[in-house]
């Protein structure tokens, strides 16, 4: 791969990531400096985008069932992402999404249904499917996101969130409340989460 390429897929490749963990956390659109350079470490290890993406997801959930107070950061996946490479699938052994297209389709709610036939038109195979389809699924959350109810979806992280308010400083809660809404739309749609993507093509 020419300098050239290599530095655009790796550029690629990182907005891949930077998107995905802002749309998980909300807040600065941006990775800290320490995030940037380990990002970089990791691509440049041959570390597959759609690992780091399921692992993104895979930690943000269990952060969110711990109530963590900090915000989501890259720094936050290093050992799961290692235990996850460890049994990472070869790229031989991949399969279409066409199972998850047929749970997809049978879902009773249009907006999946509609998702399905956007997955159904996808290319290629492996790790490029599997980022493909994320990144169908990100720009579904970011419409549902903007689509709701703002008020309601703060309520329901409010409450959800209650006993660690006295805990939490102003700015802790304001990220803590933010990423609840994120990951509540995230868990009312489980068909659509990286897990079930990427368990799909490597089955």
């Amino acid at each position: 791969m020419a300098l050239k390429e290599q530095s655009d897929h790796l550029r690629e490749a990182a907005e891949q990531v930077r998107a995905h963990l802002v749309q998980l956390r909300g807040g600065a659109p941006f990775l800290s400096p320490v995030d940037s350079r380990l990002l970089l470490e990791w691509l440049e290890a041959g570390i597959p985008v759609a690992l780091i993406l399921r692992t993104l997801e895979t930690v943000a959930a269990k952060r969110a069932a711990k109530k963590t107070r900090s915000p989501l950061t890259l720094s936050a996946l290093k050992r799961t992402l290692k235990k996850e490479l460890k049994h990472a699938p070869k790229a031989e052994d991949c399969a279409s999404l066409s199972g998850l297209v047929g749970a997809l389709r049978a879902s009773a709610d249009p907006k999946e249904r509609a998702i399905s036939e956007k997955f159904a038109q996808l290319k290629g195979e492996g790790e490029s499917l599997v980022e493909q389809a994320l990144e169908v699924t990100r720009e579904f959350f970011d419409r549902e996101l903007a689509g709701s109810d703002r008020q309601k979806l703060v309520e329901e992280a409010e409450a959800e969130l209650a006993d660690l308010k006295e805990v939490f400083s102003a700015k802790q809660w304001e990220g803590a409340v933010e990423q609840a809404i994120r990951q509540n739309l995230r868990e009312s749609h489980p068909l659509l989460s990286a897990s079930s993507i990427w368990d799909t093509v490597f089955p």
